[in-house]
């Protein structure tokens, strides 16, 4: 993944030089841009569920915890403009490298009398990320612009309890077969706004932020219980907001293409939804579904290439 973006970055360099940069031509109406993208982002993700649909008996019955999840990233994003009117599009894909996830079970409130606590590894499984927004440039000076805008995305990611990498078949915490995983899937829709800051003719800046209402559910496998239905042994529903801020910056190399690098950090929260335990023989069990949350970082390397 990191070599194609270096790939791509000498195929540009190789074809221009700084001694060609240039405006952007304001004669034009239409703007086309591919940006493809490429780096690694660092996840913490957990929810926790209550013994009965009233939030009690106890209040926190188990708890999932999922931290420092490494993960790969590669995509790209189209932008068009016409005139003030702005469009984007993005997708991406991502790959879980690492990361340990801790399963805990209460049987008293607020975290009390643990009855069993283990430890698992989530060095599998992958996410995808469609966003689509619409919005309006309004110019406050020369060199700086404000893009208010809507957007919707779709969101999916599995996460894994697998056994831990340095366990083998004869340790006694191994179990053969584990395969356990949880995924989830975040519609949303709301809005933001873009600060685009142009410094001098080579370097651009632009922070971008975001505030989204989500529809949430999910989907989870305990793969060794024979109790529990299979695949799918439980599920989640709920409703929540998710917010994202994204500061970029990009130099110029070439007239019609830049490189540049972008921070990310977006956090979830969803609270008071339902947890439906399946059984294998076709009982159902509900439960409160607490809490879910998460929060993310990533870093990428980006290329910005005018295609109109």
């Amino acid at each position: 993944m990191f070599k194609l973006s270096f790939l791509i970055a000498t195929m540009v360099l190789s074809h221009s030089t700084i001694a060609g940069y240039a405006q952007t031509d304001t004669s034009r109406s239409w703007f086309m841009y591919l940006q493809p993208f490429a780096g690694a982002g660092l996840q913490r993700f957990h929810y926790h569920i209550a013994g009965n649909e009233q939030g009690l008996n106890p209040n926190i019955l188990s708890e999932l915890i999922w931290r420092n999840n490494l993960t790969s990233e590669l995509g790209a994003s189209l932008e068009v403009k016409w005139q003030r009117l702005n469009f984007r599009s993005g997708y991406s894909i991502s790959h879980n490298q690492s990361g340990t996830v801790s399963d805990i079970d209460y049987a008293e409130d607020n975290r009390q009398s643990v009855f069993s606590d283990r430890t698992f590894s989530n060095h599998k499984g992958k996410g995808h990320q469609l966003s689509i927004s619409a919005g309006y440039d309004l110019p406050v000076r020369k060199n700086l612009i404000l893009n208010l805008f809507l957007t919707c995305q779709f969101q999916k990611n599995t996460l894994y309890l697998l056994n831990q990498k340095h366990l083998r078949q004869q340790d006694e915490n191994y179990l053969p077969s584990l395969n356990s995983y949880y995924r989830y899937h975040l519609p949303g829709f709301g809005g933001g706004m873009l600060i685009d800051y142009h410094c001098r003719r080579l370097i651009e800046f632009n922070i971008e932020a975001r505030l989204q209402r989500i529809v949430y559910s999910a989907t989870g496998s305990w793969n060794l219980r024979e109790d529990f239905a299979q695949p799918d042994s439980y599920l989640h529903r709920g409703r929540g907001i998710q917010i994202a801020v994204i500061p970029q910056i990009r130099l110029l190399i070439s007239r019609h293409s830049k490189i540049g690098l972008s921070y990310s950090y977006s956090s979830l929260n969803v609270s008071n939804g339902r947890d439906r335990l399946l059984l294998a023989d076709g009982i159902e069990q509900l439960t409160r579904l607490n809490e879910v949350a998460g929060r993310k970082s990533a870093l990428h390397l980006t290329m910005n290439f005018s295609i109109l």
